[in-house]
């Protein structure tokens, strides 16, 4: 079984130990340039490919790129905490399914930001593996697990646990995907909703004037506190504020 794995972050140092343990070692690697926390060389190291093995997410596409994997028949793909979409070109040359992990109930949130909407939406929230098709978070369900939002949650804790639970799906899932044995079942496409990088920002702004329940205010407050990452903010008098919430339980 020859495998592409599209990899990233913490999420991804953690599946490739799993599955190197398992002795399976992917056939190519591709990695994010961009990565943030400096992850890849620690992917790389972990990998032991050669560094024909290894592309670079900016060098996907190229004709020469594209050329090579057609010549190494893969059966498979995994999206591993993947932070791009995957075109068409890749998904025709992956002779079998490629896999999905999206922080999600799907198919409530597609697309970014899910720990957002999940709180200012009050939609279901979890993880999920699916099979990757045409759309955005909107192949077929493999398994996924609900994450209860209680009043504690914020932006951060409701992504923290979403890893959690997605490295768990993927582990447990594993073996049934690789045997091509896995069940899955479709999305309903008029169900959920989807949401968009261009939407956090104007829905992370707090009308000073306006009018908002209680329980709208907060949602949005909490629902933007991730540190490092700017808060929920407001204007008055031509400076900007930004804003930060504690919830905790009363004992």
């Amino acid at each position: 079984m020859k495998t592409i794995l599209f990899i990233s972050g913490n999420v991804g140092i953690d599946i490739l130990q799993f599955m190197l343990r398992k002795g399976d070692v992917p056939d190519i690697m591709v990695i994010d340039e961009f990565d943030m926390n400096e992850r890849n060389q620690h992917l790389i190291d972990m990998s032991g490919l050669p560094s024909d093995r290894i592309i670079q997410n900016k060098d996907l596409y190229s004709q020469d790129t594209l050329a090579r994997l057609k010549e190494l028949d893969l059966d498979i793909g995994f999206l591993v905490w993947w932070p791009h979409i995957v075109r068409r070109e890749i998904t025709d040359i992956v002779k079998g399914v490629i896999v999905n992990m999206h922080p999600s109930y799907l198919p409530y949130n597609r697309g970014k930001d899910p720990n957002f909407w999940a709180i200012v939406d009050r939609t279901s929230f979890g993880a999920t593996l699916h099979y990757v098709n045409a759309g955005i978070d909107s192949g077929d369900i493999i398994a996924r697990e609900s994450i209860p939002v209680t009043w504690e949650d914020t932006g951060k804790t409701l992504y923290d646990k979403s890893l959690r639970a997605l490295v768990g799906l993927f582990k447990s899932n594993y073996d049934s995907i690789m045997s091509g044995l896995s069940l899955s079942y479709p999305q309903d496409p008029l169900s959920g909703s989807i949401h968009y990088r261009r939407q956090l920002e104007p829905a992370s702004v707090i009308e000073i004037d306006k009018q908002y329940s209680a329980r709208d205010l907060l949602n949005i407050i909490r629902a933007k506190e991730f540190d490092p990452h700017p808060h929920a903010w407001f204007e008055d008098e031509g400076k900007q504020y930004e804003v930060s919430i504690k919830i905790t339980l009363k004992k």
